[in-house]
């Protein structure tokens, strides 16, 4: 037997040689997994057009990055979106970045496909990478542009720590140290042979990863304090520990104007809590939830993600944030704000629209966090 960081599992889950998004499968849709926004319908992509069209530089083209292009949905409808939405004269430069060959192809093939019919002249430009390294390093005139990244968060791999809440001495105590160093431990995935095939367990063990212990100090003991949890019982929860990371990568290379990012969560308070002792880590294979640890490789493993610790890390890289939005309000005020609505949506499209923004589904699952280089001016 052998155990790893549940981070390097995850990780290896998802994007090994063998990893789930790195395989040719069908991972969205009706015939996938699980479905993002930009499958359900493709006013998302375009109402995200409409919204970028009016923080664009006047005179200038629109520059777009997104993060995760998967099979090319959200790249479709946004760029068919600026066409149809922007003045004649504006132009659309698109670089769409994923890790995985599989989606880049799939990607492209739909953007060639779209735009061959839809789009005249030299209105739209694009291209894909696997990085955004690769991407600075073919066109570094994407510096500065505007950046997208729908459910991108989640797929990132995590810590996953056990609080034992019951071991704080006392939880208005001030001397955190004692709290992480008594109570959190790291899971460690467990691989176990049996018979003709390997089945995968979790077990938790003390010296957990240094940005993992970071983590819970920060955002797990003030929840104690507060009351929000409550001072017995284990607890167990997800570490983002590469949040950091990833967005400071992306800052120091791209240095966005805007970045937009979309993902399922919400702030601390609604990520860690009584109500969830066991977090939110979880899989889906064909539409169901499973074990996480069930077939690595052939199931999507992720987790709710605390856009608190998002705000906290954009902030102290110098970007301003705007208020934390459901992204139901977020949308129904760029719909809100269209002297002719029948411009972005078709008749035949409210009922996508509804899925999109009502409460009890992806309308206020989904939270969207805009932050900008430069504080807006009012």
């Amino acid at each position: 037997m052998k155990s790893v960081p549940f981070s390097d599992f995850m990780n290896n889950a998802l994007y090994g040689e063998s990893g789930y998004y790195m395989t040719d499968r069908n991972r969205f849709g009706r015939s996938g997994d699980f479905y993002t926004s930009a499958q359900v319908s493709p006013i998302f992509g375009r109402l995200l057009a409409l919204y970028l069209l009016k923080g664009a530089p006047s005179g200038e083209p629109l520059s777009l990055v997104e993060m995760g292009c998967g099979d090319g949905d959200l790249a479709v409808s946004l760029l068919l979106g600026f066409i149809a939405l922007s003045d004649r004269t504006q132009k659309i430069r698109y670089a769409g970045i994923d890790r995985s060959s599989v989606a880049i192809a799939r990607t492209q093939e739909r953007l060639k496909s779209a735009l061959t019919v839809q789009c005249s002249g030299d209105r739209v430009e694009w291209l894909t990478c696997t990085s955004v390294d690769e991407l600075m390093a073919r066109d570094s005139t994407f510096r500065g542009a505007f950046l997208i990244g729908n459910e991108v968060l989640d797929a990132l791999p995590c810590e996953r720590l056990e609080v034992d809440l019951a071991k704080i001495p006392d939880k208005f105590a001030n001397d955190s140290n004692v709290f992480v160093s008594r109570t959190v431990r790291e899971g460690r995935v467990i691989e176990n042979h049996c018979g003709d095939g390997k089945s995968f367990a979790m077990t938790y063990t003390v010296q957990p990863h240094l940005n993992a212990s970071a983590y819970a100090e920060a955002h797990v003991f003030p929840l104690v304090q507060s009351g929000h949890l409550s001072i017995e019982g284990v607890h167990q929860f997800e570490a983002p520990i590469f949040y950091r990371p990833f967005l400071q990568s992306i800052v120091n290379t791209l240095a966005p104007r805007t970045m937009i990012l979309l993902d399922y969560g919400g702030e601390t308070v609604d990520v860690i809590g009584d109500d969830r002792p066991h977090g939110s880590l979880r899989g889906y294979l064909k539409h169901q939830l499973v074990s996480p640890l069930f077939s690595p490789g052939n199931v999507d493993i992720t987790y709710d993600v605390d856009f608190s610790h998002v705000c906290e890390i954009l902030e102290g890289m110098g970007y301003f944030v705007e208020p934390l939005m459901r992204q139901g309000p977020f949308l129904m005020g760029i719909i809100s704000n269209l002297d002719d609505a029948s411009r972005v949506i078709e008749e035949g499209e409210y009922a996508a629209l509804k899925h999109l923004v009502m409460p009890g589904g992806l309308g206020d699952r989904f939270v969207v966090c805009v932050a900008h280089r430069d504080k807006p001016t009012v």
